[in-house]
């Protein structure tokens, strides 16, 4: 078989750090949070060194964001950001964390914290138009194909975009 003969068919890419980046600090949607359902604004550093803490222990105990524990994502998500306000030393009880969380898991599922790279959708294009699918990866988030994506613009429909599949890889 000669190189002429072969072609590519498919491209993954991961959605965080190549297709979309996050807008804004962590300390932001956490304050946010907090301050909706009338807490005080967390303090931005102790909440980035609250998050980082959290979610290595988070990771540790539940590994590829739950898949292996057979928890999902969202419920990885609550351990991670209630731990997170604990580290930060915020402590609150369960219906208040659960408050808190529900806004900033809401925050994050809608188009508020991210930014679609500049390059992406003439990436897709010129991915379409050699007929080449693209895998988009991603073991954070299952509200990536469904949600996030297609209201950032990214979609499987559009006549613009090339085929899209959404996979989560298990660690």
């Amino acid at each position: 078989m000669t190189s002429s003969s072969l072609r590519l068919q498919c491209i993954t890419v991961d959605v965080t750090g190549t297709l979309i980046a996050y807008k804004g600090q962590l300390g932001d949607y956490y304050c946010m949070a907090a301050k909706a359902i009338g807490l005080p604004c967390p303090d931005y550093e102790r909440m980035h060194e609250g998050f980082k803490a959290a979610y290595k222990n988070t990771t540790k105990r539940f590994p590829c964001f739950g898949s292996r524990n057979k928890i999902h994502d969202k419920e990885w998500w609550r351990i991670c950001v209630k731990d997170s306000f604990i580290e930060a030393g915020y402590l609150y009880d369960d219906v208040t964390s659960e408050k808190v969380f529900e806004r900033i898991y809401a925050a994050f599922g809608s188009t508020a914290p991210y930014a679609v790279f500049p390059d992406v959708h003439p990436f897709l294009r010129w991915a379409r138009s050699k007929g080449i699918i693209v895998g988009i990866v991603s073991n954070s988030e299952s509200r990536y194909r469904d949600v996030i994506l297609p209201t950032l613009g990214i979609r499987q429909d559009s006549q613009a975009q090339p085929q899209i599949v959404s996979l989560s890889i298990v660690a």
